[in-house]
C-alpha cells in the first residue's frame, strides 16, 4: 500500500504542472506605467535611444532618421504624412502607410495631437523622423478609444510626403 506522503510530492507536481499549462489562460493582472518616457522599457523592435534623441522643452523626443530636402515645414503649412503609432510594447495602433492613403492636416492649429504638431513642424519633403510623445502632449489621462490607454507615452514613425 502507497503512502500519504509518498503522494503528497507527486500529487503537488502534477497540480503545478497542470496550473502552468494552463496559466496562458489567466487572466493579465499586470499592469503598464507608459506615462514617463524616461522610466519606460520600450520593445527592442522600436529602436528607441531616449539619450540619442533632442528633447524639447515641452518633453518630446525627436530623432531624424533620414533629412528630407526643400523648406520645413511650419505652422499654417499643410503637412502630407506616411505614418505608423505604436504603444511602447510595440503593438501597432495606427498606420496609414498606403500610397494614396496619405494624411494630411495643417500644421499648428491643433487638428491633431499637440506632439504632432511639435514634433512633425521643422521636417522636409521626404524626410523621416522618429518621435516620442510623452500623454500630455498626445491623448492624456481620457486615452483613446480602446487603442490607446490613458495616460500612455505614443512613438511614431512619420515620413513627410508632401508640403503644401
Amino acid at each position: 500500500m502507497t503512502n500519504r506522503k509518498q503522494l503528497a510530492p507527486a500529487a503537488l507536481a502534477v497540480a503545478a504542472f497542470i496550473l502552468v499549462a494552463c496559466g496562458g489562460n489567466a487572466p493579465s493582472t499586470t499592469t503598464h506605467d507608459w506615462s514617463n518616457p524616461q522610466t519606460i522599457h520600450f520593445a527592442d523592435s522600436l529602436h528607441i535611444d531616449l539619450p540619442s534623441m533632442t528633447k524639447t522643452a515641452d518633453g518630446l523626443y525627436y530623432k531624424d532618421i533620414k533629412e528630407g530636402t526643400g523648406e520645413e515645414v511650419e505652422a499654417g503649412d499643410v503637412a502630407v504624412v506616411h505614418y505608423v503609432g505604436y504603444l511602447p510594447n510595440g503593438k501597432v495602433f495606427d498606420k496609414n502607410t498606403e500610397p494614396d492613403t496619405a494624411y494630411t492636416f495643417e500644421m499648428g492649429i491643433g487638428r491633431v495631437i499637440r506632439g504632432w504638431d511639435l514634433g512633425v513642424q521643422g521636417m522636409k519633403k521626404g524626410g523621416e523622423r522618429l518621435l516620442v510623445i510623452p500623454p500630455d502632449l498626445a491623448y492624456g489621462s481620457k486615452g483613446a478609444d480602446d487603442a490607446i490607454p490613458p495616460n500612455t507615452t505614443l512613438v511614431f514613425d512619420i515620413k513627410l510626403v508632401n508640403v503644401r
